[in-house]
């Protein structure tokens, strides 16, 4: 780790991975990365902040989700807010549930009111 934000011994990135498997063999593998910043060792060189999606098929293809640039070009990490919907989402659908310990399971996929309509 180089700079002056932290210690030695300090995480300043982390790189998680996770894998979906079908008959076998990988059919997604999903990379997160979260780094506080540019100046530490390993630089993994990931660039603006966003969500980047490859998959490898017939036929592939590649999306990347970003914030919208801000004035000074940078792309503002959006993590924090978009980790945050998924608890705030659901509340309509857990205050119109029965009395009782409600789960993922019980509410099915939660649908934001007023974003999808029938």
């Amino acid at each position: 780790m180089h700079g002056d934000r932290g210690s030695t011994g300090t995480v300043a990135a982390q790189h998680w991975e996770w894998t979906a498997w079908a008959d076998g063999t990988p059919l997604m593998v999903y990379h997160f990365y979260y780094v506080m910043g540019d100046d530490f060792e390993p630089n993994w060189d990931i660039g603006d902040s966003r969500y980047r999606v490859v998959m490898e098929g017939d036929p592939s293809f590649e999306m990347t989700l970003a914030a919208k640039a801000e004035s000074d070009g940078r792309h503002p990490f959006l993590g924090i807010d978009w980790t945050a919907l998924l608890g705030v989402t659901p509340i309509p659908q857990v205050c119109d549930a029965a009395p009782g310990v409600v789960t993922h399971l019980d509410l099915g996929v939660v649908q934001p009111r007023g974003l999808v309509r029938p």
